[in-house]
């Protein structure tokens, strides 16, 4: 108050968005995450990671295909839940979980934060449903891409595909091989390192 110079409240500048949640992986495993609040909800977003990195993941399942089997309409919505603890996406907590584990490989053998080494965001889009992309995952710009699997399993399940997909990250932002030709075979086969 100004008429008596006293603090009448005093209001935190930072809030942490961050909550533990955990949910179900592909393989049925609970595994343990942050989650951040979002208006009712919770998206799966990580801000836990060291050096301020972070990784969320997006849902592409509800995007539509042309017949040629790429997309003809791109739509990739955050995975949310209700629950902290229930409900989320299998494929989602798989690619969070294998994000994270490659980005604390390359921290703590490597000294590396992130692929840019800048602690970049590690964002993951999970469940591509167009026929060109569903039995495969990929690295594109700066995001790692998991195909639904047909007849398959979700490519989002291995920690070596995760693993694979952020050393083209590493391999983009430290050599810059262009991914065409022999500079794209060696970018290929070093990620398969």
């Amino acid at each position: 108050s100004s008429s008596t110079r006293k603090v009448v409240k005093i209001v935190p500048k930072f809030y942490s968005a961050n909550n533990p949640a955990s949910g179900k992986d592909l393989e049925g495993n609970t595994v343990s995450f942050s989650a951040t609040t979002n208006s009712g909800g919770y998206r799966l977003k990580d801000g836990t990671f060291p050096e301020n990195s972070y990784a969320s993941v997006y849902d592409s399942s509800k995007s539509t295909c042309k017949d040629d089997g790429v997309y003809e309409n791109f739509e990739a919505d955050h995975i949310e839940s209700s629950d902290l603890n229930d409900g989320w996406d299998a494929a989602g907590v798989s690619a969070i979980s294998n994000v994270k584990k490659t980005y604390e490989y390359y921290l703590s053998v490597h000294g590396r934060n992130s692929f840019d080494d800048q602690g970049a965001p590690l964002v993951s889009v999970i469940n591509e449903p167009c026929s060109e992309y569903i039995n495969n995952a990929s690295w594109a710009g700066n995001t790692m891409y998991y195909g639904a699997g047909n007849g398959l399993q979700n490519f989002a399940i291995a920690l070596d595909v995760a693993s694979h997909e952020v050393t083209h990250g590493v391999i983009q932002h430290s050599s810059n091989l262009e991914y065409e030709d022999q500079s794209g075979a060696l970018n290929e086969s070093f990620a398969d390192i």
